[in-house]
Parts: C-alpha cells; sequence; structure tokens
C-alpha cells in the first residue's frame, strides 16, 4: 500500500497503462481470422474505457473538494483496477501464465549442492 489516496490512485494508473500497453502489444499478434480475436478486442476496448473513465475522474480531483477528492479518487481507482482486469485477461487468453519452474527459465531446486562440489 501506498502512503496516501492518491498515491495509490496514481499506482493503479501505471500499472494499468503498462497492462493495457502490453495487452495490446499481443493483440496486435493476432489476425481478424483468429477464434478469439471479437472476443479480446471487446475486453480490450473494454480496458481502454476503463483508462478513460479513471482519467476523467482524476481531472476531476484537481477540481474538487473535501469530501469529493476521496469520491472521485475512489471512481478513478476503481476504474483503473477494471482497465487492469480486462487487459489481464487478454494477456492470458494469449499468453498463458507459466505453469512449472521451468517455463519460467530457473534452474532446478538444488542446482548450488551440484555447483558447489
Amino acid at each position: 500500500m501506498a502512503k496516501s489516496p492518491s498515491t495509490v490512485v496514481a499506482n493503479a494508473k501505471d500499472t494499468a497503462w503498462w497492462d493495457v500497453t502490453y495487452a495490446n502489444q499481443q493483440f496486435a499478434k493476432l489476425s481478424r481470422a483468429d477464434a478469439v480475436y471479437s472476443e479480446l478486442s471487446r475486453l480490450l476496448n473494454e480496458s481502454a474505457i476503463e483508462m478513460q473513465k479513471g482519467n476523467y475522474y482524476l481531472g476531476l480531483v484537481a477540481k474538487s473538494q473535501g469530501n469529493e477528492v476521496i469520491y472521485n479518487q475512489s471512481k478513478a481507482l476503481r476504474s483503473f483496477t477494471r482497465a487492469q482486469v480486462r487487459a489481464k485477461q487478454v494477456l492470458e487468453a494469449l499468453v498463458p501464465p507459466p505453469e512449472t519452474p521451468a517455463d519460467l527459465g530457473l534452474k532446478p531446486y538444488g542446482y548450488w549442492e551440484k555447483t558447489a562440489e
């Protein structure tokens, strides 16, 4: 967690931006003939819409006072979080998460014992 609500929102925005950017890069490798193209396109569009909503509410934060600041920050945070979720759904469809340590490129457990001999 961060020190302040504004830092939490900024971190969520940054994470959402990176997630949406990476999802777009992976999606660009598809062609319209791919079976999942339309559904993933819809999810990417939803993530872009949520990013825009989050930026809109961040703009309102600068013009708000009192409780309205926290209210608009919370709406921005939820929008950025939704953008992250939609982008992650696209990414997991296109780049499945690793299932074994070998998929991560890690050395097998206990390799240090063999190298120490």
